[in-house]
């Protein structure tokens, strides 16, 4: 058979009597992760929902087998594992069964954790919450490797699809008075709009900018009511030759 089993297997032979017997020794050697691709798969799945890997053995044995599993950032736009504004959630999830049964694992600080797998059987799934944030990134990926004793780690590689559109401008407003898209001040003092976007970036996002006289005879007129010397908040930058404002990562207003 292909069982990795304690060895040997005796059986016993009684003729006239006398009682002889048998010894098998096993020759299967115990199960470890496949290497041929098929050992950790590669899930994709949107944000918000869970990545489910699936760990295979080379066969089976006649006694439980520990697999050492861990889950960490990815090489390609790695998603963020644990800790405040992780890209994943709780619990983390193990099944030995074809997922009809699940337990929770609390991986360490380094993302390590263990599964057994039942005398006989040859799967673990890890199954893995993603949160849906309201950030526009790339796709991010997860890792988990897998390997049984001093067996060289084996790594599938999870992919969060993102489901953010890029950021708008949604309002420029009265900070103390939001949703007009106006702003109302004496004089001599300067005028304060807030810029909202519909949802942050996680990487630098342009918008053009245009500051312009107003119209009619209560327009007040760029030069002589007011400057173009504009400063702004949260890292924001003005590029007068191209009209642009550089907005940086993780800013949703400013």
């Amino acid at each position: 058979d292909t069982t990795n089993e304690l060895s040997p297997e005796t059986f016993t032979l009684t003729v006239g009597g006398v009682v002889g017997t048998g010894n098998i020794t096993d020759d299967d050697g115990a199960p470890q992760v496949k290497t041929d691709g098929s050992g950790v798969s590669s899930p994709t799945e949107n944000e918000g929902t869970s990545l489910t890997y699936t760990v295979t053995l080379t066969g089976t044995s006649s006694s439980a087998t520990t697999v050492n599993l861990k889950l960490a950032s990815g090489t390609t736009n790695g998603a963020t594992f644990g800790g405040t504004g992780s890209d994943t959630d709780t619990p983390i999830q193990v099944s030995t069964d074809s997922g009809v049964t699940w337990t929770t694992v609390t991986p360490d600080a380094g993302g390590n954790f263990t599964a057994s797998i039942p005398a006989g059987g040859t799967t673990v799934q890890v199954r893995v919450p993603t949160v849906n944030d309201t950030t526009d990134e790339p796709n991010e990926t997860l890792d988990l490797t897998a390997a049984v004793g001093a067996q060289t780690p084996v790594k599938g590689i999870g992919t969060i699809t993102d489901n953010d559109n890029p950021p708008t401008v949604t309002s420029v407003d009265d900070p103390s008075t939001p949703a007009i898209n106006s702003v109302t001040v004496p004089e001599g003092t300067n005028a304060v709009f807030t810029v909202a976007l519909s949802n942050a970036s996680s990487s630098v996002t342009t918008y053009p900018l245009v500051l312009a006289s107003g119209s009619g005879a209560s327009g007040a007129t760029l030069g002589d009511d007011f400057t173009s010397a504009m400063v702004f908040s949260a890292g924001v930058t003005y590029d007068a030759g191209t009209g642009l404002v550089t907005v940086q990562p993780n800013i949703s207003s400013f």
